[in-house]
């Protein structure tokens, strides 16, 4: 079995991803979907955006790219989680 993680944030949370990426994310493979792109991280612009209610835009836009590229054919499962959140593989 094959999965992405999607790691849901924007640039403001740098030190969130950061964490994430330091810790239970290094090992793991990823894209974070992000508002405006920082280049630090594995990172997909779903919103030019900052706003909380932007998360549906850039999820919705995450999932039509999805679906209209080859890109992610190889994964059974995207695993769509917050920034401020834990996933205990």
């Amino acid at each position: 079995m094959k999965y992405k993680i999607v790691l849901k944030t924007t640039h403001k949370n740098i030190n969130r991803v950061d964490n994430c990426v330091s810790t239970w994310l290094s090992t793991l493979n990823y894209v974070c979907l992000t508002d405006k792109l920082t280049h630090l991280f594995n990172e997909w612009s779903g919103s030019s955006s900052d706003a909380y209610n932007s998360n549906e835009e850039k999820t919705v836009n995450f999932i039509n790219h999805v679906i209209t590229t080859n890109e992610y054919d190889d994964y059974d499962w995207l695993v769509f989680i917050d920034d401020d959140a834990i996933l205990n593989v």
